[in-house]
């Protein structure tokens, strides 16, 4: 490629990244009159083998500075001590039907819970969060403040193992392989470790019932709000909870093979493309020692390095070392890639991913 071509396509990269990524995180709304009642909240955690996770998560609930919620595990068949330790915490401990034909596990363990909470909201949150104390409050208050009827949280990712907290600048190209400042169907960024919904809107919708064979179930409820008529958010600024997915390098590969193949599968052709702008901006479009290759990649790892620190621990070595970043997305990416070529089969704790292949036909 020549030294032009690259230095234009490295320039539109960082003008995506600039743009997507954003130099400041959302800030917060106005908080509320101390005196508006706070609607009721059911928190609702689908747990499948979860006993390492769950007590952490759990004891974070104990801290959280909001009126009126309840929480609801759903023990999705476990062997391990799952049902025992929330039972012990407090929760409420649901034990999930037989999975039916043309369901994944997660979608029908929180469909299974719906009709046993008593919530105005409804949060659907993973094992593997820790809540802050006014995380459930302020969340609240930006899914009023926004009128959002579905309400997604990029969360504060721990980075225990230290090899995880160079990966930043992979973060970013998340970020940028979205449209979360500005949702559209196929065009979107959500979490599934957060979606916190407008009860009264979930049901109308179809809630779980209408994604059931869909994986990956964030994306697919994000689009299924839009297509509704819903309002969906994704919140950018502070986070509201923290996480700690992937404890070894294994693992890590594995849940972004899945996540890249996902987000490929439900977004438009233009969302892989930006991304690989981005990309080579911060490979400096394949050129380094030219300046015009040069410098945008400069100024797009310096906007890493100021906004990760509001995205997890991570090193102010992940920019000055990017290509570990850029090789796992390449690593995963290919992977992903592989999946949709040959149609192979994924499991994900023990079960094949309903969907993995055919959710586009919404069918098995």
């Amino acid at each position: 490629m020549s030294h032009p071509v690259a230095a234009a396509l490295a320039w539109a990269g960082a003008a995506i990244a600039f743009w997507r990524i954003g130099l400041r995180a959302d800030a917060d709304p106005p908080s509320r009159s101390e005196g508006e009642c706070l609607p009721f909240v059911s928190i609702i955690v689908p747990a499948r083998n979860e006993e390492r996770a769950l007590p952490t998560l759990l004891a974070s609930f104990k801290n959280i500075d909001y009126p009126g919620f309840e929480i609801i595990v759903v023990d999705d068949h476990s062997s391990d001590r799952t049902a025992e330790l929330a039972r012990a915490a407090g929760a409420r401990v649901l034990t999930a039907a037989p999975l039916p034909d043309g369901w994944n596990g997660k979608n029908w363990a929180c469909h299974q819970a719906v009709p046993e909470a008593k919530g105005e909201l409804l949060l659907f949150t993973d094992a593997d969060t820790v809540h802050d104390p006014d995380g459930l409050r302020r969340a609240v208050n930006v899914l009023r403040a926004r009128r959002a009827d579905l309400l997604s949280a990029l969360p504060y990712h721990r980075c225990e193992p230290r090899w995880e907290r160079l990966m930043g600048p992979l973060h970013g190209l998340v970020l940028v392989a979205s449209a979360h400042r500005t949702p559209k169907p196929r065009r979107l960024f959500a979490i599934g470790q957060f979606l916190l919904f407008d009860r009264t809107f979930y049901e109308r919708c179809g809630g779980h019932v209408a994604v059931a064979a869909q994986y990956p179930d964030d994306l697919a409820l994000a689009n299924l709000c839009l297509r509704s008529g819903g309002r969906f958010s994704t919140w950018a600024g502070r986070p509201f909870f923290e996480v700690e997915m992937y404890p070894t390098f294994a693992n890590f590969i594995d849940g972004w093979r899945r996540n890249v193949h996902g987000g490929l599968r439900q977004s438009r052709v233009s969302s892989p493309i930006e991304t690989t702008l981005a990309f080579m901006a911060m490979a400096a479009g394949g050129h380094p020692t030219e300046i015009a290759c040069l410098l945008p990649s400069v100024l797009v790892l310096a906007l890493v390095l100021v906004r990760q620190r509001a995205w997890g621990r991570f090193s102010a070595w992940g920019p000055l070392l990017v290509p570990v970043s850029l090789a796992a997305y390449t690593v995963a990416t290919a992977l992903a890639l592989y999946d949709m070529a040959s149609g192979g089969t994924i499991r994900w704790k023990g079960r094949r991913l309903v969907g993995w292949a055919d959710a586009d036909r919404g069918k098995n």
